[in-house]
């Protein structure tokens, strides 16, 4: 049924039930597993900066995010905090991350009996990053969590996954 699995992972949760799922069904019908991890910004959710500090990979600072808001008439342009992230600096430092969760999910996955696994860092808008690896890779199943580390933003804009199942062009599980 399967022959390449692409399966995003950021670390959260979700994705990381993904990644268990994604590698059972590679074990079974011993297809490929090619794990991504995109790096979008260097601003990073507070979980993914205490994966940082714990790992010793790098310190986070502290920073208050502000997103410009529109109000009132005749369109007045307010900024308001919406709330405390936490910002690691540096390509390395990301790159390094990256390197560690993908590790990580390589593991979990041998451990369940996969026997072809690649890993993938990649930069940009993880669903269009997504999108373009499933398409290059040729992967005929994209198996990716339902919510990732993304801020309140991606709940109204769309999340990853959403935009993933709707474009993809192949079979998209998508796990809670």
């Amino acid at each position: 049924m399967f022959s390449k699995l692409l399966v995003p992972t950021d670390g959260s949760d979700h994705a990381e039930r993904a990644v268990v799922i994604a590698s059972d069904l590679a074990a079974k019908y011993r297809a490929q597993m090619v794990l991504l991890h995109v790096i979008k910004d260097y601003n990073v959710p507070p979980a993914l900066a205490r994966f940082a500090e714990v790992e010793g990979i790098a310190e986070a600072k502290t920073t208050q995010h502000v997103e410009p808001i529109i109000a009132g008439a005749p369109h007045v342009v307010v900024s308001r905090p919406v709330g405390v992230r936490q910002q690691i600096q540096g390509d390395a430092v990301m790159r390094k991350i990256a390197d560690n969760l993908l590790e990580a999910a390589k593991a979990v996955a041998a451990e369940r009996g996969v026997a072809s696994i690649r890993t993938v860092t990649a930069e940009g808008d993880p669903a269009d990053r997504i999108l373009e690896y499933a398409r290059d890779e040729g992967a005929d199943g994209i198996v990716v969590g339902s919510r990732g580390l993304s801020d309140l933003k991606g709940a109204f804009f769309g999340s990853v996954s959403h935009k993933v199942c709707h474009e993809a062009h192949c079979t998209c599980i998508t796990v809670t």
